[in-house]
């Protein structure tokens, strides 16, 4: 999991973003509730959880359930995220890799957004995050 500014309570994931993850050598997210967004059957090795359609229910039932901060990772859950309106922050990882054709992150949203800065983050690995709060 990634330092941030903000707490993190659970963890929303896209299944590609969760079989990736599966292969590191630790679990990043220990002591985190996850969910992984799925329609296909899933073997859970940490107590994860999944959920099928649209988010808005899902993020309305976990902050019934006292969750507070909620951390979307994958392309597509984010962009999900963005769609229906559920983004307040987001943490835009640079990695110092050409990685080649890839997905576009923020794809067919029709959306504009304001959004600021509110810190940066740069890592031994070159890695460098920068946290953005959406305005209005």
């Amino acid at each position: 999991m990634t330092r941030s500014c903000a707490r993190i309570d659970a963890l929303v994931v896209g299944r590609s973003t969760y079989d990736t993850v599966l292969d590191f050598d630790a679990w990043p997210w220990d002591g985190k509730r996850v969910v992984v967004l799925t329609h296909r059957p899933l073997d859970a090795r940490h107590s994860e959880t999944t959920h099928e359609g649209a988010l808005a229910p899902l993020i309305a039932r976990l902050g019934a359930e006292g969750v507070r901060g909620v951390y979307l990772d994958g392309g597509v859950a984010i962009r999900q995220g963005i769609d229906e309106n559920l983004i307040d922050a987001l943490t835009i990882s640079t990695v110092p890799v050409m990685i080649g054709a890839g997905r576009r992150l923020f794809g067919g949203s029709p959306q504009t957004k304001t959004w600021a800065l509110a810190c940066v983050q740069q890592y031994p690995s070159g890695l460098v995050q920068a946290r953005y709060e959406r305005r209005g």
